[in-house]
């Protein structure tokens, strides 16, 4: 069986999952593109979108998981597929060879697995898993490393061995999680989390140093009508942000109040913008948000060290679902956006766009001009229905899975998203999207020495999906990941490390996404 690589000397963001890229991957028009009636694409069998001209792999089928004949509930006797946890959580681990993904439907519904990417095997089961999700986050500079929340604690696993190690507990709660939309900071030394008791009734709002394994500040006994929506650390660890009912509010790591971001609630993420400067980008949607915008719906960022607000681009109110700020890590400055639409059961699934960006995944730009990458159709319409409810009322319901929360690499150079393709309440897959949407050809890596004898490396913030090895010798290399995390500064990151005496060499590597095509039944 061939195994398909991206060549040597190509960019991670060029890569297509066993294709090479073309030219341009993507649209930078406003073209209104309906989605192409295509049939759901094969397991693992990568294609071209007709519209962009990125490349769309299905990663994952229903036939991977297997039935629970004997479930009380018969929606949850066969397996309805897998998909990853949110758009504000990747699911690509740190060298895009494995996903973390979740099970829907069958006996292994609601268990989380990783998955290899270029053979599309699992590699095990996470013994992890909370209420509203566990937040499961992979580390930036080890690719066989995960962290999460699990009950009471807090722990990592180590996908290489399979084992789990607990991180810290709290006995004093319950359950620790942040309500799926906040993470820890990248370099997994903060968290900020919600402490609840048993019956969810009151809950403490605290942020945890990981390392000392000691809460440094703590909001307690909030009572649940008055919790923020979610709670969450900054990317660098300095900003605790909460999403409440009046405010989004500003909080350092000893839970001491800093300012108000944006009235009421939206959907949000922690993004770096182009000035290297962490904001919480957001649509604004409802009155006491757009006021602030001349009354217009708007996709838009505030910077968390001062509470400035920019408009990012004028949604028109006819586009705007989940936005993503995980690629700005690498890629400063983009901002990646879904948007999906619905439709009324009984009534056929059908819409019809009427303006650009519908149905679609696309890059932002974060400075307000409005340059986009579109990239692709997600084929992904979510079904609205009546429910009943235990006490037999009524409820109109919405297919939570079938929104496709697509979400960035690390390094941006890939995108996942969900998608039902047609099946509604039926069928969820994960898929994958690349393509060459940066055009990072001919980086260079800068070696000099700092003032204090240190050496000093640097490479442009835009050469996304580079990493940084070493090797003690030419001869017989033997490259590794570095693992300290550069700092950005002025468009650049600058790593500084200490001179021990010994020869060693460095290099920027482009990593890539590979896939063995599938050639076992279709589902």
């Amino acid at each position: 069986m061939k195994v398909f690589h991206l060549p040597r000397w190509c960019l991670a963001v060029m890569v297509s999952l066993g294709l090479e890229a073309r030219a341009t991957d993507y649209l930078t028009n406003t073209n209104v593109y309906q989605v192409p009636n295509t049939p759901r694409p094969d397991l693992r069998t990568p294609f071209v979108d007709p519209v962009f001209g990125s490349t769309v792999t299905r990663q994952t089928d229903p036939s991977m998981l297997t039935a629970d004949p004997q479930a009380d509930n018969p929606y949850d006797r066969m397996p309805h597929g897998l998909r990853h946890e949110y758009d504000r959580v990747t699911a690509f681990n740190q060298d895009n060879t494995k996903v973390i993904l979740t099970a829907i439907g069958g006996s292994e519904r609601g268990a989380w697995f990783v998955y290899d990417l270029p053979t599309g095997k699992r590699v095990m089961e996470v013994p992890m898993n909370a209420p509203n999700g566990p937040s499961l986050t992979w580390s930036r500079t080890d690719p066989n490393k995960l962290i999460g929340f699990n009950g009471n604690e807090i722990g990592i696993v180590d996908v290489s061995n399979q084992t789990y190690q607990t991180v810290t507990s709290f006995p004093q709660y319950a359950y620790v999680m942040t309500e799926e939309e906040g993470t820890f900071s990248d370099d997994w030394h903060y968290a900020a989390c919600f402490g609840f008791n048993s019956d969810f009734s009151t809950a403490d709002l605290f942020c945890v140093d990981l390392q000392a394994k000691s809460i440094l500040g703590v909001i307690s006994n909030v009572v649940s009508s008055d919790l923020p929506n979610w709670i969450g650390i900054s990317p660098s660890g300095q900003y605790v942000v909460g999403m409440f009912n009046d405010f989004t509010k500003v909080y350092d790591r000893n839970m001491t109040f800093v300012r108000n971001l944006f009235p009421v609630q939206t959907h949000s993420d922690f993004a770096y913008d182009e000035n290297g400067d962490e904001c919480l980008v957001y649509f604004a949607w409802s009155g006491p948000q757009i006021d602030q915008f001349n009354g217009e719906s708007v996709v838009a960022k505030v910077r968390l060290r001062d509470g400035v607000r920019t408009q990012l681009a004028d949604t028109h109110y006819a586009w705007g679902s989940h936005l993503s700020g995980m690629g700005t890590r690498t890629k400063p400055g983009w901002l990646l956006i879904s948007d999906y639409k619905t439709f009324h059961l009984p009534a056929a699934p059908a819409f019809t766009n009427t303006s650009a960006f519908q149905q679609e995944i696309f890059w932002l730009k974060m400075d307000g001009s409005g340059e986009v990458k579109r990239i692709a159709h997600h084929h992904s319409l979510q079904a609205i229905f009546n429910a009943t409810a235990s006490d037999g009322t009524t409820y109109e319901d919405k297919d939570y899975w079938a929104e496709p929360h697509s979400v960035s690499s690390w390094d941006a150079s890939a995108v996942g998203f969900a998608s039902v393709w047609g099946s509604y309440l039926d069928h969820y897959d994960f898929y994958t999207v690349t393509g060459n949407w940066w055009n990072d050809i001919g980086v260079v890596l800068q070696i000099g020495t700092g003032p204090s004898g240190t050496l000093t490396l640097s490479w442009p913030a835009s050469a996304t999906g580079y990493v940084l090895q070493s090797t003690d010798s030419l001869t017989s290399p033997h490259w590794a990941n570095v693992t300290d995390l550069p700092a950005l500064v002025g468009g650049r990151f600058n790593l500084s490390t200490g001179k021990d005496g010994n020869q060693r060499f460095y290099r920027l590597e482009s990593g890539a996404l590979s896939v063995m095509p599938y050639h076992g039944p279709q589902n």
